[in-house]
């Protein structure tokens, strides 16, 4: 519990004000995503998602699990919500780690990428890392 609140107060202190510099005031639900996805820190469960040579190589799964991370936290009922949202949203699509709303993948890549995320249980293994 300790390191949890280390933790937070790390990113309360100096990475939201470091965001806020560069992407403007955040919001709460924004501050809350933020929070979330440097607590769970996602980059160490997608290996398991990376392209293995076969096929057309996947959109980036850093950013698309952010973006499954967002979904719960911002309260989108539908992906193509979500999509809309963060094509709307610099701040949201930048802080997803797409700089443009042209780099943001169609919704039959969402819909892949989330099939393949709830397939491999990977809701799960962030649960359990987390709580």
């Amino acid at each position: 519990m300790e390191l949890l609140s280390r933790e937070f107060y790390s990113i309360q202190s100096w990475l939201l004000p470091e965001l806020e510099e560069e992407l403007g005031e955040l919001t709460k639900k924004q501050c809350e995503f933020v929070r979330a996805v440097e607590l769970l820190d996602p980059i160490r469960f997608i290996d398991k998602f990376n392209w293995i040579g076969i096929g057309r190589k996947p959109s980036d799964r850093l950013s698309l699990v952010k973006a499954f991370i967002a979904k719960p936290i911002f309260q989108y009922t539908q992906t193509s919500i979500l999509i809309d949202n963060i094509k709307s949203s610099p701040v949201l699509r930048r802080l997803c780690g797409w700089e443009t709303s042209r780099e943001v993948p169609s919704e039959s890549t969402f819909s892949r990428a989330f099939s393949s995320f709830a397939k491999s249980e990977f809701p799960q293994l962030i649960y359990k890392s987390f709580f």
